[in-house]
Parts: C-alpha cells; sequence; structure tokens
C-alpha cells in the first residue's frame, strides 16, 4: 500500500490536499506501529510525496526521522532551484543521504495524457537526465503527474528506461503493464485521521463506502467534461488558491523526422542527406525515414544518411496505405520525441499526414518537382496531394516555378515559400582535371533517373550529329529507372551500342563526375535539379534545358549553356559548340563552380530550414502553467 502527500503545513491546512503536521505524524505513528506487529498478515505502508514541495523538508523530514520512516520523494525537476515555494538540490541531495529516495514527477508538472509526443519525451527523458546528474542516483520510478495515465504514456515511462509508474488510484496493481509495474496511491487528505487511514489498511488497501463512491463521480465527471474542464473544476473543488507556476520553453534545437519514399538515390535524396547532415552539424537533430516499399524496396538514401552519422529508421510498407506502416511512424515520432515531420514527395506526404496530424505534430513537406497531370492516375494523385498539403504548416518549393504552380493549384500563399537546393560542397573539392584532352575518349554524361522526364531521348536523337563531328565520344547515362529497356533498345536501334553506356545507379557521384567532360541535362520539367549544382561543384561545363530554376543555375555563357526543351538540334549544336572548344569548357566549369560555392551551399539552405523549425518551434512553445494540487500530484 502506497500513501501519498502533497503539501505537510504547520498547522490549518487551507486545500484539501494540505495536511496538517501533528496530523501527519498520527499518520506515521500508525505506519511504525504496524510494521512493528508481529503479524504476516499485516501490510507495509509506503509513505511518498508529489512535487517537491519545501515543506517536505520543513515540516515532514523532522518527523520522518523522528519515527525512522523512509520515504520516496517525487519531484519535478523544471521547479528544483527555481521556485522558492520547492525544495533546492542541495536540499534533494541531503534527503538521499539521509536513506530516503528521490524519483521523478515529470518536467514541468504537465498531464502526460495531454502532452504532445515532443513534449512527452521531454517530460521523462529530460527529467530522468537531468536528475540522475544532479543527484547522481537512478532514477527507475515516476509518479505521473495529476495521476493521469493510458497505455501510450506507460510505454514511453518504458522507453525512457523507468521500471515503475505511480498513478493516483488505490485500487491498481501492483502489475505489470506495458514494460512498467503500474501501482496505485491513495491520496492523503486534510481530513484523513489516523482512524480512517487504519481502516483503509484493514481493507486490504482497496477503496470502499464513500470514497469509492467518490472515485467513480470522479471518472464519470472527467469522462463528460473532459481533462481539461474537469481539471479546472477540481482546482475550485480543492481550493487551490495556490500560485500557478509558468516554466518558459524548454531550450533545444527542433527535432525533425524526415520522411521520405524513394526510388533510388537520385537529386531528392542527395537534398534530404545533405539537408540533415548540415543541420545536426548546428545541433538541430534529424531521423531519416526511409519507406522499405514492398514492390520497390530501394534504402539507398538511408544507407547514405548512415555513413553521414544520421539516426535512420526504416519503414516497412506494403500496399497503398499500409497500417502496419503509420504504426511505426507514429512510434518513431513518440520515441524519438520528434517535433516536426518534413515530407517529401507524395508518399511521405500522405503518411505524414495521416500519421502526425492527429498528434499534434507540425507538418513541413518540400516538393522537389512539379506534379505532372498526364495520365488519369498520376491526375488523381495529383489532386490528392494538393488536398493533403493544405493539412500543412508549411509547403517549401525548390523552384520559383514549382511555388507558382502550388499557389495555382489554392493553396495559400502565407503557406508556400522558396528555398533552393544546396549541396555539400567538399567532397567535390579535389575533383581532378577534365580528361578531355587525353588520349581517351571524351565523355559526354546525363545523370539523373530513367524517367521522360530527364530527357535522354533527346541526347540519343544528338547522338548521331556528334559523333560525325567527334568519333570517339562515348555517351555515359548514370541513373536507373522503368525507361532503361526502352532506351537501351533505342541505342541499339540507332546503331549507338559501341558509344552508349548505361552505368546503372552510382555511389561514388564525385568520381563519376571528374570522368565527365561535358554534363547534360535536357529535361523537359525540373525545379532545382542536384545534378547541376553536383556538376556544377565538381567544375564540370554544363549544358541544360531552360526549365524551372535552371536558368537560376545557368546564367548562358557564363556558368553553361542553356538550350530549348524537347530540342535535340539545340542541344546538337550546343554540344558541338563545347566538345570544340576546351579554352571554353574550362571558363564555363571554374566559373560555374564559382557560382555554385557562393550561392548555393548546404549550409545555406540548411540555415534557411532551420529558421523555419525555430520560428515553429517558438510558435508552439508558451510557457507551461499547471496546478500543483491536483490528486495525482
Amino acid at each position: 500500500m502506497v500513501l501519498a502527500y502533497h503539501e505537510i503545513v504547520a498547522d490549518h491546512p487551507s486545500y484539501s490536499y494540505s495536511v496538517a503536521a501533528d496530523r501527519f505524524a498520527s499518520h506515521l505513528s500508525l505506519i511504525e506501529s504496524r510494521k512493528k506487529a508481529d503479524d504476516p498478515g499485516v501490510c507495509a505502508a509506503q509513505v511518498t510525496f508529489d512535487d517537491g514541495h519545501i515543506s517536505h523538508y520543513k515540516h515532514a523530514l523532522p518527523l520522518l526521522e523522528r519515527f525512522g520512516t523512509r520515504a520516496v520523494f517525487y519531484v519535478t525537476a523544471g521547479w528544483t532551484g527555481t521556485q522558492p515555494e520547492y525544495m533546492d538540490v542541495p536540499q534533494l541531495r541531503e534527503l538521499v543521504s539521509l536513506g530516503h529516495q528521490v524519483q521523478a514527477h515529470g518536467w514541468s508538472h504537465k498531464m502526460l495524457t495531454q502532452c504532445t509526443p515532443s513534449e512527452l519525451y521531454d517530460e521523462l527523458y529530460r527529467t530522468k537526465q537531468v536528475l540522475e546528474d544532479r543527484l547522481g542516483v537512478a532514477i527507475e520510478a515516476v509518479a505521473v503527474p495529476h495521476g493521469r495515465w493510458n497505455d501510450r504514456v506507460l510505454e514511453m515511462c518504458a522507453s525512457a528506461g523507468y521500471r515503475a509508474v505511480y498513478v493516483s488510484e488505490p485500487g491498481i496493481g501492483p502489475m505489470d503493464r506495458r514494460g512498467v509495474c503500474l501501482t496505485g496511491r491513495l491520496m492523503v487528505t486534510r481530513r484523513m485521521s489516523a482512524q480512517s487511514l487504519e481502516s483503509f489498511f484493514m481493507s486490504g488497501g482497496r477503496v470502499t463506502g464513500l470514497a469509492l463512491l467518490k472515485n467513480k463521480m470522479k471518472h464519470a465527471l472527467r469522462a463528460v467534461t473532459g481533462e481539461r474542464l474537469y481539471h479546472q473544476f477540481w482546482r475550485v473543488a480543492a481550493a487551490d488558491n495556490q500560485r500557478a507556476i509558468t516554466l518558459g520553453p524548454i531550450k533545444r534545437q527542433p527535432r525533425v523526422l524526415q520522411l521520405i519514399s524513394s526510388e533510388g538515390y537520385y537529386g531528392a535524396e542527395s537534398m534530404l542527406v545533405n539537408l540533415a547532415t548540415s543541420l545536426d552539424g548546428a545541433g538541430c537533430r534529424n531521423v531519416i525515414g526511409v519507406f522499405r516499399n514492398g514492390h520497390n524496396p530501394h534504402v539507398e538514401v538511408g544507407e547514405r544518411a548512415r555513413r553521414n552519422g544520421l539516426a535512420v529508421e526504416v519503414i516497412p510498407c506494403s500496399g497503398r496505405l499500409d497500417r502496419r506502416a503509420l504504426r511505426t511512424i507514429r512510434e518513431i515520432i513518440y520515441n524519438r520525441g520528434i517535433d516536426i515531420v518534413h515530407t517529401h514527395g507524395f508518399k511521405a506526404n500522405l503518411y505524414g499526414a495521416l500519421a502526425g496530424a492527429p498528434l499534434g505534430v507540425p507538418l513541413f513537406a518540400t516538393y522537389h518537382l512539379d506534379w505532372p497531370d498526364r495520365g488519369l492516375a498520376l491526375y488523381g494523385y495529383h489532386l490528392l496531394d494538393r488536398v493533403i498539403l493544405h493539412c500543412f504548416r508549411k509547403v517549401i518549393a525548390v523552384s520559383e516555378p514549382i511555388a507558382r504552380s502550388l499557389r495555382r493549384s489554392g493553396l495559400g500563399r502565407k503557406k508556400i515559400l522558396t528555398i533552393a537546393n544546396g549541396i555539400d560542397m567538399v567532397p567535390f573539392s579535389s575533383v581532378p582535371p577534365s580528361t578531355a584532352d587525353s588520349k581517351g575518349p571524351m565523355v559526354v554524361g546525363l545523370v539523373g533517373r530513367l524517367t521522360p522526364q530527364k530527357g535522354h531521348r533527346y541526347l540519343l536523337q544528338a547522338a548521331p550529329a556528334v559523333l560525325a563531328r567527334f568519333p570517339n565520344v562515348k555517351f555515359v547515362f548514370v541513373g536507373d529507372g522503368f525507361e532503361r529497356d526502352a532506351l537501351e533498345q533505342t541505342a541499339v536501334g540507332m546503331g549507338l551500342d559501341r558509344h552508349v553506356c548505361f552505368e546503372g545507379q552510382r555511389s561514388d557521384m564525385p568520381a563519376v563526375y571528374a570522368s565527365i567532360d561535358v554534363l547534360v541535362l535536357p529535361s523537359i520539367n525540373e525545379g532545382m535539379p542536384m545534378t547541376l549544382i553536383e556538376g556544377l561543384a565538381a567544375a564540370r561545363p554544363v549544358i541544360a534545358s531552360a526549365v524551372g530554376d535552371v536558368p537560376k543555375l545557368i546564367r548562358h555563357g557564363e556558368t553553361g549553356l542553356l538550350i530549348r526543351p524537347a530540342d535535340s538540334k539545340d542541344l546538337e549544336t550546343a554540344l558541338i559548340q563545347l566538345l570544340s572548344n576546351p579554352p571554353m569548357r574550362a571558363t564555363l566549369a571554374a566559373q560555374g563552380r564559382h557560382w555554385v560555392c557562393q550561392n548555393f551551399s548546404a549550409t545555406a539552405m540548411a540555415g534557411r530550414y532551420r529558421e523555419l523549425y525555430q520560428e515553429e518551434s517558438a510558435r508552439r512553445c508558451g510557457g507551461l502553467s499547471v496546478s500543483t494540487t491536483e490528486a495525482g500530484g
């Protein structure tokens, strides 16, 4: 049997959960007499205190020492040493030195069942860490503030390393539940005499009679009014006139879940890893959540993220809407204490919204490419995605054309903003010189998914005229996709099979770019292509279609050459111009690298995203104003 006390006062308690010192002494006398009784049927009672009131030190401790009773003090860690009404760290250390225990009662006394996932994480993990660091003792038990609990709270307690959880329902346990030992406590009130306490002991710790009826009425009222209204009612009924304590938000960087469904390691994946790596370096913790799709299990982005020292969670997913995947994402949000879910792509948008929105987690989405409306299925996905995006706090476009498309689709202007992609320049800083003047063949490279959008067929159409001028040129396609078989057959049909090489997906991209003499991207639709940013950083001369925000990267004649989209003749002319002019290639390469280093670094990109995350955290983090005296502490 476990008794829970709040304040111990010298005399004349003013509210329900304060107990006069002389009455507390009579309780201790009864408890110690029962311990001395030579009767195996007599159950010992454990004395506990909630919140860490200074009255525990001033009034309760002398009586505990007088009767030789050892107690457990559950303290609200955020109040310790910061509020004059509560004990400080030296006083808590003194309690420990005298043989008492100090355990956890949350960080800010917030009702755990009403916390967001990140708040619940902080209430449990931060409290345990801070108390263990300050006191040098193991914190393995928590008394939940206000006595409110559910299975999710118990699971999080177990995940945080607590072995025992105490609640304000005396008829519960002790029993194993959700990985912890769950035990109820009797909340001692000012009117509870030694005689009524003895009756409770004689009943074996069961609540009976009027007390049982009172508990049932409380549960019924809470079910009807809801937790918040019930809490306000309870403060009035308990005559709680104490000052409400307001704690400012915990000062830390946001924790972000970056969610993506991938078809390989391409532009969006590269941007995500660059973003998360730079954010982690600035103290903003990121978790990469990557779907392992049953039909297309590409998790290369997760492998690359792990090599960069990032936390990775792989989410098994089968079918279009997998409930197990949704549960996994919710588990990640809780167990990682996620503040923001940041999605990349339609599937991530859908699952992120369904998993995060009901938990009150802010949602951000980055649009890497405009949705093509060709085909009924794609148009349907497009419409559904636009509806989903209305649940998001911010939608980030990687280019202004994508932002305009989002605005045309009906999203509010204040919801949309543009942040250009950026990369880590270091891997590309020591790229070997071009092999254009070497004895080997010159290489024209196209890096990207093998899909119609990237315009591979226009390069194949331009190849014969280029080969007529430069017979030793080699055309290299790096990447994979559903068009590979068709493109290989086209190359064979055009008699280009000896000059065209399909490399597939490569993980050594700096080396790939170093082997290319001219980088080509004849896309018909783009946002802010990572391939071009990487190619420029590697000091490669570039030819690209003037689509999306490509003209912001490629200044025609200064940092590369621009061509008309879907125009193989224009591409043919640009290729012949560069292949026949080595000085021009060198000049464009040098100027392109300087331009991209100045304007498209991962550090600059991450800084913009970090500002967004911090603005959202500041918007949500008001001070916490909570009562200290409701049953359950």
